[in-house]
């Protein structure tokens, strides 16, 4: 500060250091933005000061400062009261106007102090939240047509402000009331933000609908009420059907009516305008009116429709120029009433005179076109039309419920030739057959057109074979093939030969061929037969003796002969016919051979004929095995017979074979566990049921001693079974010979003989001299052995050693098990004491072994 006063000099002061005061009033130091969208944070938000009364910033904190709209309503968003910082300032963060679109400012107070005011924020349009109708679709509409007044569709904000920005589409769709929406449903908003439609339209049922916009998330806008009227005629639809079903060329009961619609399918009432009916599907002919002019309701009824054809189904079709048109379901045709007969199962063309037809005949009830009628009772007569002749069977015939009649037993008889039938009932038109030919009838009977020979041998085809015609009841031939003709002996008896069943040829004749009689000599007749058949009987034919044609068996061979023997009773053979007559020939030669079994046929095997035509055999043998066997004569082309079963004995013995032969293994001295069995045989190795042989059996080779008991007798059977057998020796092989009388010996298959039973010790290895108290070495090795001193293989038998001889003590392990080899190994015996020792090793009841003298020092 400076002090002035008049005549005096100046003074001034200390610097005065001025700061704020108390704060007065609010000053703005950050202004909102100037421009901002609605609903959205300024990008620019304020901050306000403290300030004094000079404009000098305070700096208080905590000091509330409010913020609110001042010019231009709407509504502030965000936190409206903040708090100054340390430095005075109050940094709003957040704050938003949300309203119509406009200029607005925002004041800012905090108690007393003077307030502050914002300059101008210009408020846009915020984001798109939904969408609003600007122009409405037309309050009315035909089905099908384009709204008059299409609607207009803009964005808008949260505050109703229209909204220009990206553009976006906008769909239609109807909202209620249903049917299809038509025309482009989908449009771009333009620059403006509006969706602008162009075509839009409703098919469907008349009525009120609405329609609904929607783009995205944006909330929809549903438009006022579309009333829906019928739209101009696109279709005909089927009001009344036709009859389901309907007789063949009678008026439906049920007449069509169809009805004009739109799109939509709503009733279009229109008057004048031509339908068309026409068969759709099914063929035929469509009778009666078939253009019908609707009424005013749109209306086309018909009247009077008929349909010929086949019966089937048929669909209607109704059109009218280029409108959709409608098919009817369908309509199953009938058959009409009867007005004509067909034959609809034509009889045989040919058949026999007589004779029921194969093929019957079946007359059909049909109407005009041809259609089945099935109607139950109709007589229905058949007639000869054509042919001179009658017509037999039941002539009448009622049809069934199809309209069928069947004939059953229709036949025609008369002289062969052509005949047709006709068909008649009533006023019906008739119907005729095809041409039937009439031939000759069924067989009846048989006659013998050529006889057999007079005379014949017997077994020997006659000279004239027998010839066989089918007649019909009138004697006339019946030219039929294929018929069986059996032959058989009708007197006299005999086996008949050839082929005793001949078939027809084709002129109905039956020739036989190779037929004879085989029997004793004498008369015969033939008979001849064929089923039913009236059979034919021949003339006599006289049986002669044949032809040598086979042999027979007048003696038999012996039933039981001894093998190698010549048969007791010798073979006798007759020459005969095929009749069985004896031929009286000599000089024929009879072979006798084997016919069953094995074996060897011996002595003379030919004889000769004798004037009888017999030949006997005299020293015919078998030799073989035993069993049953038959013997075959033969001679040339003769039918040879066979013997008579001749059960072949075995002979007197001749040698001797082992049947079971002793064991191929067995211990020293131990019998065999399988004895030998000797069977006497004859020479052709047949057993020989002799008791009582005596047979001896001795070592064959090998050496040593066989023992138990030598000698066995033959049972009953000739069978000697030895029972104690045995060999006693060192192991290795043998074989054992059996003997008896004259016979040459067997001898029998290997005997390999092992080391018996442990019977004794032996000292293997035994040191001479020791050290008192240390083990003897080389340590003393005993060994198993049997009564033959065979090393015995057994382990686990225990052996013990003592002193013998000598004063002392022996240590170690004086009892040591076999090893497998049957040695017991003492390795670590001790002998204390001095001067000359023997050993003592003993096990059980086996011989003991004492050693040699051990000197100890």
């Amino acid at each position: 500060l400076a002090f002035n006063g008049a005549g005096l000099t100046q003074q001034t002061s200390s610097t005065i250091a001025l700061t704020a005061g108390a704060a007065t009033q609010l000053g703005v130091t950050t202004q909102p933005s100037a421009t901002a969208q609605n609903a959205i944070a300024f990008p620019q938000q304020p901050a306000i000061q403290l300030q004094d009364l000079s404009g000098n910033a305070v700096s208080t904190a905590g000091v509330n400062i409010t913020a609110a709209i001042a010019s231009g309503g709407g509504t502030l968003n965000g936190t409206a009261i903040v708090a100054t910082n340390g430095s005075g300032v109050a940094a709003f963060a957040g704050l938003s106007i949300t309203g119509t679109i406009g200029v607005r400012t925002l004041t800012f107070t905090s108690g007393s102090l003077t307030a502050a005011t914002s300059g101008n924020t210009t408020l846009t349009a915020g984001t798109a939240t939904k969408l609003a109708i600007t122009t409405q679709p037309s309050a009315s509409a035909g089905s099908g047509a384009a709204f008059a007044q299409q609607p207009v569709v803009q964005l808008q904000d949260v505050s109703n402000n229209a909204v220009t920005g990206p553009s976006v589409n906008v769909t239609a769709a109807i909202a209620g009331g249903g049917g299809t929406l038509g025309g482009t449903a989908v449009i771009a908003t333009n620059g403006s933000g509006a969706a602008v439609f162009t075509n839009l339209s409703i098919t469907g049922t008349i009525g009120d609908r609405t329609l609904t916009f929607t783009s995205g998330a944006l909330t929809a806008a549903t438009s006022g009420t579309i009333t829906i009227t019928p739209g101009a005629a696109t279709q005909i639809t089927m009001t009344t059907q036709p009859s389901a079903t309907a007789q063949n060329g009678a008026v439906l009961a049920q007449q069509p009516a169809v009805q004009l619609r739109d799109d939509g399918g709503n009733a279009v009432s229109q008057a004048g305008v031509n339908v068309t009916a026409a068969i759709a599907s099914g063929g035929g002919t469509l009778g009666g009116t078939a253009i019908v002019a609707t009424n005013a309701s749109g209306v086309a009824t018909f009247a009077g429709l008929t349909i010929t054809g086949t019966i089937g189904n048929r669909t209607l079709s109704f059109s009218s120029g280029i409108l959709t048109p409608a098919t009817s379901t369908a309509i199953g045709i009938t058959a009409g009433a009867a007005t004509k007969l067909a034959i609809t199962t034509a009889p045989s063309a040919s058949v026999s005179s007589g004779v029921a037809f194969a093929q019957q005949p079946v007359i059909q009830l049909q109407d005009q076109s041809n259609n089945a009628v099935s109607q139950l009772g109709v007589t229905i007569t058949a007639a000869i039309a054509t042919g001179t002749g009658t017509l037999g069977g039941t002539l009448t015939a009622n049809t069934n419920a199809a309209g069928a009649a069947s004939f059953t037993d229709l036949m025609l008889t008369g002289a062969s030739g052509n005949f047709t039938l006709t068909f008649t009932s009533g006023a019906l038109t008739a119907a005729n057959s095809g041409t039937i030919t009439l031939g000759a009838g069924s067989a009846t009977k048989l006659t013998i057109t050529t006889q057999p020979s007079a005379t014949a041998a017997s077994g020997a085809a006659f000279a004239q074979q027998p010839v066989i015609q089918l007649r019909d009841g009138s004697d006339n031939p019946v030219a039929q093939a294929g018929v069986n003709v059996t032959v058989a002996i009708a007197t006299g008896g005999g086996t008949l030969g050839g082929t005793a069943t001949v078939a027809t040829n084709a002129s109905g004749v039956a020739t036989f061929a190779g037929l004879s009689i085989a029997g004793i000599v004498g008369d015969r007749t033939l008979t001849f037969t064929s089923g039913a058949l009236t059979a034919a009987t021949s003339t006599a034919i006289s049986i002669t003796v044949g032809a040598q044609a086979a042999l027979t068996i007048t003696t038999q061979p012996s039933a039981a002969p001894v093998n190698d023997v010549a048969f007791a009773q010798q073979p006798v053979i007759q020459l005969r016919d095929g009749g069985g007559n004896a031929v009286l020939t000599a000089g024929v030669t009879v072979t006798a051979a084997i016919a069953s079994g094995a074996v060897t046929l011996g002595g003379t095997l030919t004889a000769n004929t004798d004037a009888n035509g017999v030949a006997t055999f005299t020293n015919l043998k078998i030799t073989g095995a035993v069993g049953n066997r038959t013997l075959t004569f033969t001679s040339g082309g003769l039918t040879a017979p066979t013997s008579g079963t001749i059960g072949v004995t075995h002979g007197a013995a001749t040698n001797i074979t082992i049947t079971t032969q002793p064991s191929a293994s067995a211990a020293n001295d131990a019998a065999f566990p399988q004895q030998p069995a000797i069977q006497l045989r004859d020479i052709s190795g047949n057993p020989v049921l002799t008791a009582g042989v005596t047979v001896t059996a001795a070592l064959a080779s090998g050496g040593i001693t066989l023992g138990g008991t030598l000698t066995a007798n033959t049972d009953a059977n000739g069978l000697a079974t030895f029972t104690n057998l045995k060999i006693t020796g060192t192991i290795g092989d043998r074989t054992i010979s059996f003997t008896t009388g004259a016979f040459t010996p067997v001898v029998s298959g290997t005997v390999t003989i092992t080391a018996g039973a442990a019977t004794q010790l032996s000292i293997t290895t035994m040191p001479t001299t020791g050290t008192t108290g240390v083990a003897l070495t080389p340590a003393p090795v005993i060994q198993l052995r049997d009564i033959s001193g065979n090393i015995v293989n057994q382990a686990g038998v225990s052996i013990n050693v003592i002193i013998q001889t000598g004063t002392g003590t022996i240590g170690g392990t004086t009892a040591v098990a076999t090893a497998a080899d049957g040695t017991a190994t003492f390795s670590n015996v001790t002998i204390t004491g001095t001067g000359a020792f023997t050993l003592r090793f003993t096990s059980g009841g086996l011989t003991q072994v004492d050693t040699g003298t051990i000197t100890i020092s």
